[in-house]
């Protein structure tokens, strides 16, 4: 799997900002070179034990996961595990997966907050700092978007394959214009 060195990460969560609870965290290992989808990762968290380290719930967060689908709602309900649990999982995942990179959908949102529980539960993270890439700007630049109609939007683990497809997609788009710009200044 050494090829699939790029994690993709979407979390559902109960606030917008790094130090809130987090109810599923969701990844899967790609290669947005070759265009290769690899294997996946998704646990549920229980909001109790954020809670109990110190992560915080956003009253706001909560009343608009009330008017999100029921598929999206019930997927968050099935097994959900302490969070130093969850994130000696992601750990596992993004290491067995040999990650060298860790995207998100933001670049204020899902490393960030992924990070902030991290260190709240006093362990350590599983990528190097400089790993954190974020997917709003590549699809900016490359005039892509994940497509949202494939499985559950706001499942975490759906986003987060959506969103590398995007990835690769948008490195379809311009690796060719930045091979043609390095061969034209040659």
């Amino acid at each position: 799997m050494a090829d699939h060195t790029h994690i993709m990460v979407d979390l559902e969560t109960l606030g917008t900002a790094a130090g809130c609870t987090i109810l599923s965290i969701g990844a899967v290992a790609f290669n947005p070179l070759s265009g290769m989808i690899g294997g996946n990762f998704y646990c549920n968290v229980d909001r109790a034990s954020c809670e109990a380290i110190g992560l915080k719930t956003n009253p706001a967060t909560v009343a608009w996961w009330a008017q999100q689908s029921v598929e999206a709602r019930a997927a968050l309900e099935a097994n959900p595990y302490p969070i130093d649990v969850a994130l000696d999982a992601f750990s596992y995942f993004y290491r067995d997966n040999d990650g060298t990179h860790l995207w998100g959908h933001g670049g204020n949102f899902d490393a960030p907050v992924l990070e902030s529980a991290f260190i709240a539960a006093g362990m350590d993270l599983p990528w190097k700092y400089s790993a954190a890439r974020c997917t709003r700007t590549i699809y900016e630049l490359a005039g892509v978007a994940p497509d949202r109609m494939k499985g559950v939007h706001h499942n975490a683990l759906d986003d987060a394959i959506n969103q590398a497809a995007a990835v690769i997609a948008a490195y379809g788009v311009l690796k060719p214009a930045m091979v043609a710009k390095e061969a034209a200044h040659g």
